[in-house]
């Protein structure tokens, strides 16, 4: 099957459908690959902004990895850029 659906009977089956519309590619029982905004866990796309910040743009299991405009990346973590640079947009 092409990326984003997986076999099933003999049959090629939407990820997205099986899943969450977040999963970009699968098997039958997992999900492998999410859309950018999520994490994969335990085979299931989780948001990035529930487990980090409201600001985190993409992540990984363990760490944000890219932020809203406005804040900058710290160890894994949004901040607000007018909290370290006074002129900061």
């Amino acid at each position: 099957c092409s990326t984003g659906f997986y076999l099933e009977s003999g049959t090629c089956k939407d990820c997205q459908s099986k899943f969450t519309a977040n999963c970009l590619d699968c098997d039958v029982s997992a999900c492998s690959s999410c859309s950018t905004g999520f994490y994969l866990e335990s085979g299931t796309c989780k948001d990035c902004q529930s487990k980090f910040t409201a600001n985190c743009l993409d992540c990984d299991v363990s760490a944000c990895s890219s932020c809203s405009t406005g804040f900058y990346l710290e160890s894994g973590t949004c901040k607000d850029c007018q909290s370290k640079y006074s002129n900061c947009t």
